[in-house]
């Protein structure tokens, strides 16, 4: 595993201020990481909603349970090597089956078609896989993706997952905490103006604060059981605690958070101890067993 020290030192150099920007004009697609033959030793499905792939991974054996894994990468960036590695870690070793969907990007594309496809692509699979028990599982965009999705199904009346995982999500893409700037300064992952510009690309005609984009702003009654992991050094953390205290006060929801000492954003695809500490929290709310005490992480309940 690296250092702390020379993570952070990599991740600053990844946050030149015109990557967003490089991104956008010269995007990657492709998921050339995801193709179900780069699954070694596990069984791999691949199918496709509107164009965009999606892949099914399990052991080979009953699974349980069926994780639906969006990646993070600000909504303009495909998923990559590490979330794949991820994907196999929960497959692997806490024998999970888990579905990587390739969801629309901006900027060729913005939220109104990436929820439409992930509909679809839940949709398919709940009839593809009806005894399995869903989970929404989400980093960074993914993560915000994931719960509002959450609350489409709520609103519209879809078959719920039994519990929502959120790992560092970016629940605000207008990033309108007062607390932002000094967050900013402390997570060497992220800034504020190639966030911004990337959430403009994906929102398209949406204001930045709509549910659809920002799901914090969103109603939080009756989402069910989350799981919330956050560093405690990253941009996102005040969003969280924001997301926290509206979870708090809605009806037929309940939300954990566990706050990472000294963490970046999306420490948990890094690899690092704090990484593998939290696969093992995310194993044990999905259990339904209570948190063992870890060194470093502050569970709020």
């Amino acid at each position: 595993m690296l250092p702390i020290d020379k993570l952070n030192k990599f991740a600053r150099f990844l946050n030149l201020k015109g990557l967003v920007k490089l991104t956008i004009k010269k995007p990657k697609r492709g998921g050339k990481h995801f193709e179900p033959k780069k699954f070694k030793n596990l069984r791999a499905e691949q199918f496709f909603i509107d164009g965009f792939a999606c892949v099914s991974v399990d052991g080979g054996e009953s699974a349980a349970p069926h994780v639906v894994f969006l990646h993070g990468g600000a909504y303009v960036a495909e998923g990559l090597l590490f979330h794949r590695k991820f994907m196999e870690k929960l497959v692997k070793e806490y024998g999970m089956r888990v579905t990587y969907i390739d969801y629309p990007l901006a900027p060729e594309h913005g939220a109104k078609k990436t929820h439409a496809v992930l509909g679809k692509a839940y949709a398919r699979l709940t009839e593809t896989y009806k005894e399995d028990e869903f989970v929404l599982l989400g980093d960074s965009a993914g993560g915000g993706l994931a719960l509002a999705f959450l609350q489409t199904l709520v609103k519209t009346g879809g078959k719920l997952p039994v519990k929502t995982v959120l790992l560092s999500p970016w629940v605000d893409v207008s990033l309108s905490r007062p607390e932002a700037a000094e967050y900013e300064e402390k997570d060497p992952t992220l800034s504020i103006d190639g966030l911004l510009f990337a959430g403009r690309e994906y929102a398209k005609e949406l204001p930045l604060t709509d549910p659809t984009v920002s799901p914090v702003f969103g109603e939080m009654d009756d989402l069910g059981e989350i799981l919330v992991t956050v560093g405690e050094s990253e941009l996102f953390y005040p969003d969280c605690m924001y997301l926290k205290e509206r979870a708090d006060g809605a009806r037929g929801t309940r939300l954990t958070l566990a706050v990472f000492e000294n963490m970046f954003h999306d420490f948990i695809m890094t690899p690092i101890k704090e990484s593998d500490i939290g696969c093992r929290l995310i194993a044990e709310f999905l259990a339904n067993r209570a948190p063992a005490p870890k060194d470093g992480v502050k569970i709020i309940g």
